[in-house]
């Protein structure tokens, strides 16, 4: 049996469960399982940018296993687009470590005040130092932001 982990950014906490036994029979796969955990936090009507809004990432059986496509994983939410159910399939390295760490499903609720990351290391979570507010910067494109990083540590490429 896998386990289940409810990121809350609001409250600022992590609750890991057990994932159901009848779920994982009754849901086969990560997008059987990513629907039953958004029924399970949704209720009508939601705001699909609002922090009620879950985003939800769920493994299969054959994740992290040498399984052919055994690399792929779910992501499920509430789509600001259609305004119903909607998914996503995407494979790569997250999919097997998540069900590597015996993870079923990853619950993201909530919002958090600044943006940045947590990490878990060796049994204790860590928060990086520098979390910042979020504000003008949030949001910006993958590439200006590594710029501007790099810009604010005085690194500078030559040609770039």
């Amino acid at each position: 049996m896998g386990l289940t982990a409810t990121v809350d950014l609001t409250q600022r906490c992590v609750t890991i469960v057990p994932t159901p036994e009848a779920e994982l029979d009754r849901f086969l796969g990560g997008r059987g399982l990513g629907l039953s955990l958004l029924w399970q936090h949704v209720r009508d009507p939601l705001d699909p940018f609002g922090p009620d809004n879950p985003l939800i990432f769920t493994v299969g059986p054959f994740t992290g296993t040498s399984w052919p496509a055994g690399a792929r994983g779910h992501v499920t939410f509430h789509s600001p687009l259609t305004g119903i159910y909607g998914y996503a399939n995407s494979g790569g390295h997250f999919w097997a470590a998540l069900a590597h760490c015996g993870f079923d499903a990853l619950v993201v609720l909530g919002q958090g005040r600044r943006a940045g990351a947590a990490r878990r290391d060796a049994g204790r979570r860590r928060h990086p130092a520098g979390g910042r507010p979020v504000g003008p910067d949030h949001g910006r494109d993958a590439c200006a932001a590594k710029h501007k990083q790099r810009r604010a540590r005085g690194v500078h490429r030559p040609g770039r």
